[in-house]
């Protein structure tokens, strides 16, 4: 919010990589944290011509980022997931599920190994638009400090099972307070964090990790490595 101070500033905000990733590399550390970084809040279709634009022109002036970041097969532009995994160009935000026709795609990000998640419209998807709208209705209801978690998802980065969750928070810029601009994601593997659980000559430890939505079963071998075992409670029965 500080490197674009008033609401007039956004959705077109970025902040200088150096400082971004230099404050990063110490919170992903300390929080045993995949990535964090900013979405800017778009309403389409007035932002969206004019954001990518600028996302695009950013990405080329960073020496962090790839050429191809944020490119998908239609070309560039944000994107959105049909459930067979085909991308698409998401210009509306519309979708069956929520009452918000926005476009949140994930922009400036630190973690390397996720960058194919540039881009993409967060929104588009059930459960992460879950905890942006009830960000949002809180916001509207006079609450700005409300945060929100999302059930067990799987990354767009990740190709093999990894579940994870996410965290958003809203942000207004500090000269206009009251308006949501935007919101800071957080990515939580449970992986990393189980393999912190135990001490480090721990093995064949089986983890039962569930929520309201789903439930997944993660074992531990060697050397505090954590795996995908399956999905629902597939547990090692002899030590129930």
């Amino acid at each position: 919010g500080f490197h674009c101070p008033y609401k007039s500033n956004w959705p077109n905000c970025s902040i200088p990589f150096n400082a971004f990733s230099l404050v990063l590399i110490s919170l992903l550390k300390i929080g045993l944290l995949r990535d964090m970084g900013t979405v800017p809040l778009l309403y389409p279709p007035k932002d969206t011509a004019s954001f990518e634009a600028f996302a695009y022109e950013f990405f080329a002036e960073t020496s962090y980022y790839p050429s191809n970041i944020g490119v998908s097969p239609f070309g560039r532009g944000i994107y959105g997931k049909f459930l067979n995994g085909t991308k698409y160009h998401d210009r509306t935000g519309k979708t069956k599920f929520s009452k918000r026709n926005i476009l949140t795609p994930v922009f400036e990000i630190y973690d390397y190994e996720s960058l194919t998640a540039v881009m993409y419209n967060l929104h588009s998807e059930k459960y992460r638009a879950i905890a942006i709208d009830s960000v949002m209705d809180a916001w509207d209801s006079g609450i700005r400090n409300k945060s929100a978690v999302t059930p067990l998802v799987q990354l767009v980065q990740d190709p093999s099972p990894r579940p994870a969750s996410l965290m958003v928070f809203p942000i207004a810029p500090p000269n206009d307070p009251d308006v949501l601009v935007g919101f800071i994601r957080i990515v939580h593997n449970w992986d990393t964090i189980l393999s912190q659980a135990v001490p480090s000559n721990a093995k064949g430890i089986d983890f039962v990790v569930s929520d309201n939505i789903k439930m997944v079963t993660f074992t531990i071998t060697d050397d505090r490595t954590v795996g995908f075992k399956g999905s629902g409670d597939v547990h090692d029965r002899q030590f129930n």
